[in-house]
């Protein structure tokens, strides 16, 4: 939970700001204690992994085990499609309340990549962004499979997510009216010393002689100055849309002025852009799987 109120405060985020902005009753509720304890089992559960299999000479969601049992690539029958779901905020870590972080899935990802017995893996892409350090922790797993990956949007991917879409060997969008884009970055400063205040509480720091440039960043943006932030923000800005270009380096028909802004698209625009490849059914791009195993 001190990961998740440390990563609000001060971490650096490939996010939709709107669906960030919802976040800030819970740092409320996590800050004043309130936060009430839920059973989140069946949200979770329905964001498995599965696996697709022949049944009938149709692919088919394979029955799993059962519900309360960990997930298990290694018992995926054989030729088999693995489908790993990326929902909501991408996080580094597992959400106490949400779905797997970044090192869950790539365990995921790696594992299926290690069976034999999986021909391709489907990522199924259904959020608004997230952390900067967690969607390149997916990117890089990605690109580490030999195997084909297809990058599917569920309705919308947005920035982190359409980071980790565009390392796919396949984009696919599941209709027009699905939206993409939102690629850019930012972070947000907590100045919270009224909060503090508030309840009688004063913080005193007290900094080491040669520690000068400690928090500095930090320190002049609740000033009001925030260009030494400003500068880290423009730096993981420039690696993020530099691998979006390398990833999409022979299919982008349009330079990084008109993709790179933060705009969003529906899919037929972001397809015209080169963001995507292709806009279909999560069952059509099962069956063009199939085909190409049969080829």
């Amino acid at each position: 939970m001190l990961g998740l109120i440390q990563e609000i405060y001060n971490g650096y985020w490939h996010i939709n700001k709107a669906y960030a902005e919802t976040a800030k009753p819970l740092i409320i509720n996590l800050i004043d204690g309130k936060l009430k304890q839920e059973d989140f089992s069946k949200a979770r559960q329905q964001m498995r992994p599965e696996f697709f299999t022949q049944v009938n000479g149709v692919y088919e969601v394979t029955p799993e085990m059962e519900e309360k049992q960990p997930f298990n690539p290694e018992k995926a029958p054989p030729d088999s499609i693995g489908l790993v779901k990326i929902y909501g905020a991408i996080t580094y870590n597992d959400q106490f309340c949400g779905p797997s972080g970044a090192e869950t899935i790539s365990d995921y990802l790696i594992r299926m990549s290690n069976n034999e017995n999986i021909n391709a893996i489907i990522l199924q892409i259904r959020s608004e962004g997230g952390e900067v350090y967690a969607s390149e922790k997916i990117v890089e797993t990605i690109h580490s499979i030999e195997k084909p990956v297809i990058g599917f949007v569920q309705n919308y991917a947005f920035s982190a997510a359409n980071r980790i879409l565009v390392a796919c060997d396949w984009c696919v969008a599941n209709s027009d009216m699905a939206m993409l884009g939102s690629l850019g970055t930012y972070t947000s400063i907590v100045d919270d010393e009224e909060y503090w205040k508030q309840i009688g509480i004063k913080w005193i720091d007290v900094y080491a002689d040669k520690s000068k440039d400690k928090n500095k960043g930090y320190l002049e943006a609740i000033k009001g100055n925030t260009e030494l932030i400003k500068a880290k923000v423009n730096s993981f800005n420039e690696a993020f849309l530099q691998g979006i270009a390398k990833d999409r380096a022979e299919k982008l028909t349009a330079a990084e002025s008109t993709w790179g802004t933060g705009k969003t698209w529906f899919s037929r625009e972001a397809m015209s852009l080169g963001l995507i490849d292709e806009i279909a059914s999560l069952q059509d791009v099962i069956k063009s799987l199939e085909n190409s195993f049969k080829s």
